[in-house]
């Protein structure tokens, strides 16, 4: 877990970083880790950087258990959501929001917004099930196919925006 008190300001837009790195200075074993890059306002506060996990195209499938549908082996996809909840513990000034994302070729308008906003809950909902409070969840959301983070020209890059993020919100 990465936290240090900072004398910058406080932060509030996440904006997922290609490429980010752990702690320990390396990538995740099973797939890319997005990084809290966040935009100053006039309060201290914590350098925050939680992660999220990628998605099998067109997963989850209704009823369909997280850790199968994520493109990480379920035991990776577990721990990247295990920190998140770790940190989140110990910055009781702050929720989390789950985003979820399509690609821009495994679905089409509504099917795509159905789809990310189904990623987005499954996220949320695997942190109520682990212990995670309800007011400390803000509900999820879904964004469709609307803001990739890489290529829709090629599979890893549809990969990479096959996602669902986990965004800090900063309570007063």
């Amino acid at each position: 877990m990465k936290m240090k008190m900072a004398l910058k300001p406080l932060w509030f837009f996440v904006i997922p970083l290609a490429g980010a790195v752990s702690a320990s200075g390396s990538g995740s074993a099973g797939g890319e880790i997005f990084a809290a890059k966040l935009i100053p306002s006039v309060v201290p506060s914590y350098s925050v950087e939680f992660r999220g996990v990628e998605f099998r195209a067109g997963h989850p499938a209704p009823n369909e258990s997280l850790l199968v549908a994520v493109k990480q082996p379920g035991e990776v996809a577990a721990q990247l959501l295990e920190e998140d909840m770790k940190l989140l513990k110990n910055l009781p000034k702050v929720r989390l929001k789950a985003i979820g994302f399509t690609d821009g070729n495994e679905c089409v308008a509504s099917e795509c917004a159905a789809l990310s906003l189904r990623r987005a809950k499954y996220v949320r909902d695997w942190f109520l099930e682990h212990g995670v409070p309800k007011e400390r969840l803000d509900e999820p959301e879904g964004r469709g196919s609307n803001e990739p983070i890489d290529t829709n020209e090629t599979e890893e890059g549809r990969q990479r925006n096959r996602r669902a993020e986990v965004s800090p919100v900063f309570m007063p």
